[in-house]
């Protein structure tokens, strides 16, 4: 039993941390994931693919200039 104006010690050895900024950064990935998504699924033309899809990717992450590589699949003859 505490005794008039003694407080009860933490468990906690650590600070409680603050999960907000790390759930905030997995929500903007995962929206920026289902927006690409969504741009591959709608767009046929592949520079206008490429273009938005570079477009939207700017506006979570920093960048100067971007490299597209395009991969053919050849088919056996």
């Amino acid at each position: 039993m505490l005794k008039t104006g003694e407080r009860k010690k933490s468990v906690l050895t650590h600070p409680v941390r603050d999960y907000k900024p790390l759930f905030y950064n997995k929500m903007t990935e995962t929206h920026l994931f289902s927006e690409v998504g969504r741009i591959i699924a709608s767009e046929l033309e592949p520079a206008e693919l490429i273009q938005k899809i570079i477009t939207t990717i700017s506006r979570a992450v920093s960048f100067d200039d971007a490299s597209v590589y395009v991969v053919k699949k050849t088919l056996p003859a």
